[in-house]
């Protein structure tokens, strides 16, 4: 069993009937050769290989933005409900890439058009994305479980959400939902993390930056009648 493969989606959802017009979900998918790429545009298809390098450019990414471990399994989480880290996702609005950045706002965080499904250019914008959700959310002075939530819905529903609703709060609070994968995902990478305690400056966990982190068992999957893929993705 690879490091991740607890994380990972176990299958893929369903696709879309209809989409819109500025949608990319029927763009054709760039599979040149070496160019790790999703087997459709949606949710969760795309090989274990795929999804892992999905996953580790996100870690590689916290690492140098100094999140904590607690902090990158958020994103991790995020990711997972956002795209099921497929790198080619793309939902029947203009959300596209691993991090579901709209046509809108993905120049506002350095994605350029030609890279809207590259890894790489994702993994950057979804961390700095999250960091201003989250200070947001700590603005607020929520506690622990309200700033998480609050955090999502930002990050789902965009930052000047305050007094509308696109579902990211009932995402997050759903049944296999995103709070829910918060602390699947930080059992994951490492069962005796602790908040605060023992962690490397650079965010990940001292046994999860020194070797390849024991994992449980393979966690539930996705199931197809999940409809957080349905929802139009962020609107930012």
């Amino acid at each position: 069993m690879g490091v991740y493969d607890s994380l990972m989606a176990g299958c893929a959802k369903k696709g879309y009937a209809r989409v819109k017009g500025h949608s990319h979900y029927n763009d054709p998918i760039d599979n040149a050769p070496g160019r790790p790429a999703g087997r459709s545009r949606r949710w969760g298809d795309a090989s274990a290989a795929v999804q892992e390098q999905v996953i580790e450019a996100v870690v590689r990414s916290s690492r140098q933005h100094d999140l904590s471990a607690s902090d990158t399994a958020r994103v991790l989480a995020i990711v997972r409900a956002e795209s099921g880290f497929n790198p080619d996702a793309a939902s029947n609005e203009s959300a596209a890439g691993f991090g579901q950045f709209l046509d809108g706002t993905r120049g506002d965080y350095g994605i350029a058009k030609e890279d809207m499904f590259d890894i790489s250019s994702n993994a950057r914008a979804v961390v700095e994305y999250y960091v201003k959700c989250r200070k947001k959310a700590e603005s607020e002075g929520l506690d622990d479980a309200g700033k998480d939530a609050r955090t999502y819905k930002y990050y789902h529903d965009g930052l000047y959400s305050d007094n509308k609703d696109s579902g990211g709060t009932a995402a997050f609070s759903k049944p296999d939902g995103v709070g829910e994968w918060i602390h699947k995902i930080e059992d994951a990478l490492n069962p005796n993390y602790v908040p605060g305690v023992e962690e490397q400056p650079g965010g990940v966990s001292r046994e999860l930056a020194a070797s390849a982190s024991p994992l449980s068992g393979k966690l539930e999957s996705e199931g197809e009648d999940d409809d957080l893929w349905f929802r139009p993705g962020m609107s930012m």
